[in-house]
Order: C-alpha cells, then sequence, then structure tokens
C-alpha cells in the first residue's frame, strides 16, 4: 500500500474542504484520526457531520453518477443521528457533496478500478449516486466556490 500517497492526498483533500467551508457552514471542522471510518467531522445545525473526502480525476461531466463502496453506505445507514456527506474534489475545479442520507435507491454495480494507493487494478462492487442528487459547486475565477446544482 502506497501510504504516502494517502496521506498527501488526505491532506491536500482537507485544505480543499476547508475551502468550500465558507459555504458549507460546518463549525469546529477538523481531520478524524488514521484508520476513522470518514476523513473529517464537524458540526453544522447542532448536529454532528461526518465527511468522507474523495479526489476524483475526472472532470464534473464526464459520468452521471459517482460511485462509493458499499462499506462506506452501510456505515452511513448506520449512524442515521449523524449528518453524513460524501464530497469529491474533481479535476476541474468542482466539488460534489451529497447527503448519503439522501440519496434514495442507490444502484449497485462491478467496477475495475484502478487504485493509486494500492497501486493495481481491481474488481469491486460500488453504488452509483445519481449526479441529479448532489449539491456542486465550481471555484469562479476568485478561487471561491459557488453554488451551481442544488442536491437532495
Amino acid at each position: 500500500m502506497n501510504t504516502k500517497y494517502a496521506e498527501r492526498h488526505e491532506a491536500d483533500d482537507f485544505e480543499m474542504l476547508k475551502e468550500l467551508n465558507s459555504l458549507l457552514k460546518i463549525y469546529e471542522l477538523g481531520r478524524t484520526p488514521n484508520g476513522y471510518d470518514t476523513d473529517a467531522s464537524g458540526y453544522t445545525k447542532g448536529r454532528y457531520v461526518e465527511i468522507e473526502l474523495k479526489r476524483r480525476y475526472i472532470n464534473v461531466d464526464t459520468y452521471n453518477t459517482i460511485i462509493i463502496e458499499p462499506y462506506k453506505m452501510q456505515y452511513a445507514n448506520e449512524n442515521k443521528d449523524t449528518i453524513q456527506l460524501y464530497v469529491n474534489f474533481t479535476n476541474d475545479n468542482h466539488a460534489i457533496v451529497f447527503n448519503l442520507h439522501r440519496i434514495g435507491n442507490a444502484t449497485k454495480t462491478e467496477y475495475d478500478i484502478p487504485s493509486k494507493l494500492y497501486e493495481r487494478t481491481k474488481t469491486s462492487n460500488r453504488y452509483n449516486l445519481p449526479m441529479s442528487n448532489a449539491w456542486i459547486y465550481k471555484k469562479d475565477e476568485n478561487n471561491k466556490y459557488k453554488l451551481i446544482q442544488k442536491g437532495r
């Protein structure tokens, strides 16, 4: 496993989350310890929020779904008392945000997935999250995120 890759990208992803947080308005935002089920946490509107961060090497309009591992959906379903966000950052300066409690019926598909973390391609099942359910933000010319699509 390429742990240096994971550490570097998790730190970068958290910095991008901090930029996006001017719109998400999560207070006491912080990184969770290594080995935890999510990457960041905080509070909004008096509720605890857990956030899974993901870097996507695609543009926002490449696919009409974003995939997520089944165990992450299971974790969200087991933690209904908290807000579970799945935040994806794309190559073209977009942030795609899903509230995992508002997905509805996500379909499951088997994919061949190249992994830079594990340095190999593996076949795995993933849930497909419809882009129509996502809140989508784009960085403007001043490098600030702006909401361009409201989700569920």
